[in-house]
């Protein structure tokens, strides 16, 4: 009896440490977001508050995303964005000294995707006699 009241105050003393430990997490709001299509303008200005700023690349100012996240900290929302919509999230510094953070595609996606729509297989070459001779709908083969 005595040995479990021991390892029970030991377990509770290492999570009250651990709470310690964390006191930004705990004193930040918890974010909710959707269930809605947004806009990634409209998520960066969801996920801003008075001490943190999130700005939006440009090359993703006019995508939108089906989103739904219930309450789940910063630090948990932009890993979970990070990894869901292959985005990257980047603390910088202006020129004034205000830190903000800039939302944009992963670079490792962004290649990914570069490399899809400039190989032969992409959209913007115009199929060839030799890729048509197993479609039955290309032009070329009529």
């Amino acid at each position: 009896m005595r040995k479990a009241c021991r390892l029970l105050v030991s377990c509770l003393l290492a999570i009250g440490a651990l709470e310690a430990q964390q006191p930004e997490e705990r004193s930040e709001s918890l974010l909710t977001l959707g269930p809605q299509v947004m806009t990634y303008e409209e998520l960066a200005n969801a996920l801003s508050t008075s001490h943190r700023r999130v700005l939006v690349a440009p090359d993703l100012k006019h995508g939108a995303v089906l989103i739904y996240l219930k309450s789940r900290s910063w630090q948990e929302t932009r890993q979970l964005l990070e990894y869901g919509l292959e985005l990257r999230f980047t603390a910088s510094t202006d020129s004034d000294g205000v830190t903000y953070w800039l939302m944009e595609r992963d670079l490792k996606v962004r290649k990914r995707d570069a490399r899809f729509f400039t190989s032969t297989h992409g959209w913007r070459r115009r199929p060839s006699k030799r890729d048509c001779a197993s479609m039955t709908s290309c032009w070329h083969a009529r």
